[in-house]
């Protein structure tokens, strides 16, 4: 993305939440305003998002195949996938405890206490048990996966079907040729798409704040900043550590992706931004495509940081509202719950709510605590995309490094002199 796209994104953010409390305020009035605001602002925003998730399944699919089969050795795809495990494990972790850690400090939700809240109409989902995942992992129709978006079975199918066609000989190479270039044309089809980005971004940030003001931010102030508190340790301080243990600079990182995290932070959508990380991995941090078309859609569907420190510092404050002591023993089912409901849960905004609901049902908390933290969860949720996105894009880049996959030319490159249109 150039440096003039991306001040466009920032101010047409910047204007739409403007926009968005001016109305709120009551600041402009009339048909004309109200036909602005419940038509074209809705409609844009819808458009939008639509536009964004339209080949999302497509592009999973054919990235993860065209990957796979540029694959040299079928064991480097057993390598990459322990390894990713193992990092969406650890710094899913290390965000649990980060924010189980702030939260307490603060005694967060300790001054207030309630009996009864009335509920949003939040209706609980029932957590599959651990053999119904694994299960269900496997699509025994593939077509029906892809158009229910059931990303994990979309993701399970691609790698078996790259697999075979990486062991088919002349008859696989002629398709791994085909999805090589229909992976281009959807690139392509992003990067023309990136000139609506501004347009999209003003309609969904007016809409946000027209619904919701400053007054439900505002009341749930002191939770919202132990949120942000722990989201942007953990995104700066846990996510530089680790790259700078691993020999790579986290400047450089960081400033190669902040035209990517911009994005993620406007559409709130992970599962939407992975188009624009898969090229920001290979175009200015050198991932290979092979690397990045499987850790990144895999990593966003079952390691989600941001989403694990938002469920643990809402557990913590309602449970302090309501004045119910957590034990040594549900802490560790918190860590383990949150783990296992980041899998198989889509990248799409306000997700986390709804796993949250739950947590809460397996800890005995009050579902109705929820009502108070349904407010301000939106903008919490445009920042919890960031740091899942950043997690994931990182993790990319650690397993390519010590895959040999890494091209530090590429990585440590000045792209600062460019002008070009590319993520």
């Amino acid at each position: 993305m150039n440096h003039a796209l991306t001040i466009r994104i920032l101010l047409f953010m910047v204007l739409g939440a403007l926009f968005g409390s001016l109305v709120k305020f009551g600041l402009t009035s009339g048909a004309a305003g109200a036909h602005f605001v419940n038509n074209v602002l809705q409609v844009g925003g819808k458009t939008f998002i639509s536009l964004m998730q339209m080949l999302v399944v497509p592009i999973i699919f054919v990235s993860i195949v065209s990957g796979v089969c540029s694959l040299e050795k079928a064991d480097t795809i057993s390598s990459i996938g322990f390894k990713s495990f193992l990092w969406f494990l650890s710094t899913t972790l290390l965000a649990s405890l980060l924010a189980l850690i702030i939260a307490s400090s603060f005694h967060l939700g300790s001054s207030v206490h309630l009996a009864e809240i009335v509920s949003d109409n939040i209706a609980p989902k029932v957590t599959p048990s651990l053999w119904q995942f694994v299960s269900d992992i496997l699509p025994s129709n593939p077509i029906k996966a892809m158009t229910e978006a059931n990303i994990l079975q979309v993701i399970m199918f691609s790698l078996l079907l790259g697999v075979t066609i990486n062991v088919s000989g002349d008859s696989g190479r002629k398709i791994a040729a085909f999805f090589a270039d229909l992976n281009v044309v959807f690139m392509k089809y992003i990067m023309i798409l990136m000139q609506v980005v501004p347009y999209g971004v003003f309609c969904l940030l007016a809409i946000l704040f027209i619904e919701q003001g400053l007054n439900l931010i505002l009341g749930m102030l002191n939770y919202f900043i132990v949120v942000l508190l722990a989201l942007f340790l953990h995104l700066l301080g846990t996510f530089s550590t680790i790259l700078r243990l691993s020999g790579l600079a986290p400047k450089v990182f960081f400033k190669k992706m902040y035209a990517a995290i911009l994005f993620a932070f406007g559409v709130s959508s992970s599962n939407a931004s992975i188009p624009i990380i898969l090229d920001t991995m290979e175009s200015k941090l050198g991932v290979s495509k092979a690397i990045a078309s499987f850790v990144i859609p895999l990593g966003i569907n079952i390691n989600k940081n941001g989403t694990a420190i938002m469920q643990c510092v809402a557990t913590i404050f309602i449970a302090n509202i309501y004045n119910i002591q957590i034990s040594l023993v549900n802490y560790f089912v918190l860590l383990f719950m949150v783990i296992m409901v980041s899998v198989g849960t889509a990248g799409a905004p306000g997700i986390g709510l709804i796993t949250l609901v739950m947590i809460l049902k397996q800890l005995g908390l009050p579902i109705e605590g929820i009502s108070l933290i349904v407010g301000v969860d939106r903008l919490l949720d445009m920042v919890r995309t960031v740091v899942n996105v950043t997690g994931n894009s990182m993790i990319a880049c650690l397993i390519a490094k010590t895959e040999k996959q890494l091209d530090y030319g590429v990585y440590y490159r000045d792209d600062s002199s460019k002008t070009d249109n590319t993520i």
